[in-house]
């Protein structure tokens, strides 16, 4: 289906995850980053630049009522999957983190580890000038993918 026809006849999906499914491209997959917004563009330049295709990116379009059963059939195609990673670009006690995290703790398989990719607990929702801004960009995207 194009674009074109998707945003005719296409409907809303609470999770968007990688796109085509292959079992092969499934198995190397050891790392999942869900996240949501516009950080999701960033985090897959970056992949791109980087050609990780171990790290599959999962964006949630839906955070309430949180879509277990979504989440859990994404995480459930990486049979070699170590780590989950949520990423966001608001500080660590702002943003999605602190109501998906106990959600996907209880999602991840066993034999992953949850990790938050993202700006340190603040005060302010942002640095107020563009450059520092952009710096602690980069520095969530690249944390993302250490």
């Amino acid at each position: 289906m194009n674009e074109l026809e998707e945003f005719a006849q296409g409907a809303f999906e609470e999770v968007l995850g990688e796109m085509p499914a292959t079992a092969a491209q499934d198995e190397k997959v050891t790392r999942v980053i869900a996240c949501t917004g516009k950080v999701y563009y960033e985090l897959l330049a970056h992949r791109h630049a980087l050609g990780a295709d171990h790290i599959a990116l999962v964006r949630l379009e839906q955070l309430y009522p949180f879509p277990s059963n979504a989440v859990a059939t994404e995480l459930g195609r990486y049979k070699n999957l170590k780590a989950v990673l949520w990423c966001q670009e608001e500080a660590r006690n702002q943003g999605a983190w602190k109501f998906v995290d106990d959600y996907l703790r209880d999602l991840q398989p066993e034999s992953a580890t949850l990790r938050y990719a993202g700006p340190a607990a603040g005060a302010s929702t942002a640095p107020g000038n563009k450059k520092m801004h952009a710096a602690l960009q980069e520095q969530v995207i690249h944390s993302a993918f250490a």
